[in-house]
């Protein structure tokens, strides 16, 4: 377990600048998810961890020594891909203990180290078994031991999940969590899958464009998130504009008055509030500070429904229905009134990005 620094890190592939000077700390034994949408940098990020792309400029640290000298396999990173890579003429055990064997380590240690890894993703049955018969979610574990059997200051995980389906995926985010738990090595996992990240991570560090716009504590990071362009890439927001008035209300499509969030400035000028749908309150009837809307669709998801309408001068609006609301839901066309939840509003500046 170490700690993991970047500085300033850049990058040029190609002639083309795609990492801009990313910087990041992050403490020995956390997890640290990397999210963005595709060809934001995080992969490039990681590979330049590894050590299998070049850095044009800055500085990686591991336990506060640099590493940019040294080659990937100098580096004591443990290394999980999504396609997991396993050897298909090796077994289980094999497979797991291939990094100690080419590390020179004795048979016996190699047995020992292969068998409480085995123990650890909870494969103990499996050890003569091949890739060939294992299912996605054991090939993934396998893959996992392999990375963690030789010991390493720092685990990267590239899209660990991606191969899964949808139910096997939320059963291993459980078992990844209780592994980091057991195991406490420091961890860098890239992945788009937004609830992957949320989940896994004890902060998540949200990239755009090859630089790392902000990093947070998954909660801090979805309800109070610092710019715009996270809250809506993180989940659904709706983004209302709004006026500060002289009487430090805010003013809402439609005339509705709100008053502000505690801690804001009341300068008057335009805003816009950031809300999320589940935030939005859904109301039969007007009331103070809600917004009337005409309902565009309802879609069920399950456990709710999300509601979509369309408010003064075409303002696009989402809300989310409860599970107990969906007896009488709103029907196309109804017309309804939304209040965002004063206490749950971030408040932007009009152009702020």
């Amino acid at each position: 377990m170490a700690r993991l620094e970047l500085d300033r890190v850049a990058v040029t592939l190609g002639g083309n600048r795609v990492l801009h000077g990313v910087s990041l700390d992050v403490a020995d034994g956390e997890c640290v998810a990397l999210l963005g949408p595709s060809g934001c940098g995080k992969t490039t990020t990681l590979r330049a961890i590894a050590g299998f792309t070049p850095v044009a400029s800055g500085e990686i640290r591991i336990a506060g020594h640099s590493v940019l000298g040294l080659p990937p396999h100098k580096r004591n990173l443990g290394l999980v891909f999504q396609d997991y890579a396993l050897f298909p003429h090796m077994n289980v055990a094999q497979n797991i203990g291939y990094g100690l064997r080419m590390r020179g380590v004795d048979r016996g240690t190699i047995a020992k180290r292969v068998e409480e890894a085995l123990s650890l993703v909870r494969l103990d049955e499996m050890a003569e078994r091949f890739p060939a018969r294992l299912s996605g979610g054991q090939r993934q574990r396998v893959a996992l031991a392999r990375a963690l059997v030789i010991k390493p200051d720092i685990l990267l995980l590239d899209e660990p999940l991606g191969a899964l389906d949808r139910k096997l995926r939320d059963a291993m985010q459980v078992e990844l969590k209780r592994i980091h738990r057991e195991v406490g090595v420091t961890t860098i996992i890239v992945t788009h899958d937004q609830e992957e990240a949320l989940s896994l991570a004890d902060r998540v560090a949200v990239m755009f464009a090859g630089d790392i716009r902000e990093v947070d504590k998954p909660a801090q990071l979805y309800a109070r998130p610092r710019s715009r362009a996270v809250m809506d890439f993180l989940g659904e927001a709706n983004f209302l504009p709004a006026d500060v008035t002289a009487e430090a209300l805010l003013r809402l499509p439609g005339g509705a008055l709100l008053g502000l969030p505690d801690g804001t400035a009341t300068t008057p000028r335009p805003m816009r509030i950031g809300i999320r749908p589940e935030h939005m309150l859904i109301l039969a009837e007007a009331g103070s500070g809600s917004i009337p809307a005409r309902v565009l669709e309802i879609v069920y998801k399950g456990a709710h429904a999300a509601l979509y309408a369309q408010g003064p001068e075409g303002l696009s609006l989402s809300a989310s229905l409860p599970a107990g609301d969906l007896a009488a839901p709103p029907v196309i066309g109804d017309t309804v009134h939304l209040r965002p939840d004063p206490a749950r509003m971030i408040l932007f500046e009009e152009n702020a990005p």
